[in-house]
């Protein structure tokens, strides 16, 4: 069995390409990698360090960007086990032509929704919009 001349000469030049393409693409500014940018900035306002059993758990989730975003908010326990969720994120939002500089602000009751724990332990509230979150932790005591 015998390889034809063009074959190895096309081999070779192949291999020689992928170990120049190799050597320079490591310092080339046009491969840089593009690194993912935060769609939107939230922020947990309002919450205290320490609360007592049944007492109502007051804070807001205020987003920045993106218009109109529609956070996930929750509280979870120590171990990561959702004791609240939010029944309904955000009020309606105006239509506004400046989305990175919009922000509102939210909270429980704007929703008709009280909050409280009846247990005692570390949680925290988290929000969520896409890949960015944000947590804060209090604690239940008696």
């Amino acid at each position: 069995m015998t390889i034809a001349l063009p074959v190895v000469a096309g081999l070779a030049v192949g291999i020689g390409f992928i170990i120049i393409f190799a050597l320079i693409m490591p310092f080339s500014s046009s491969f840089n990698v593009i690194q993912r940018q935060h769609l939107v900035d939230l922020t947990i306002n309002g919450l205290k360090a320490n609360y007592n059993v049944g007492e109502t758990i007051i804070f807001s989730v205020h987003q920045k960007g993106v218009g109109c975003a529609f956070p996930d908010v929750w509280i979870e326990n120590a171990v990561g086990h959702k004791e609240w969720s939010a029944k309904s994120l955000l009020p309606p939002c105006p239509i506004v032509e400046d989305k990175k500089g919009f922000g509102t602000t939210w909270t429980p009751d704007i929703v008709g929704d009280y909050v409280s724990m009846n247990a005692t332990g570390q949680y925290f509230v988290v929000a969520k919009f896409d890949n960015d979150s944000v947590r804060q932790g209090f604690r239940v005591t008696d």
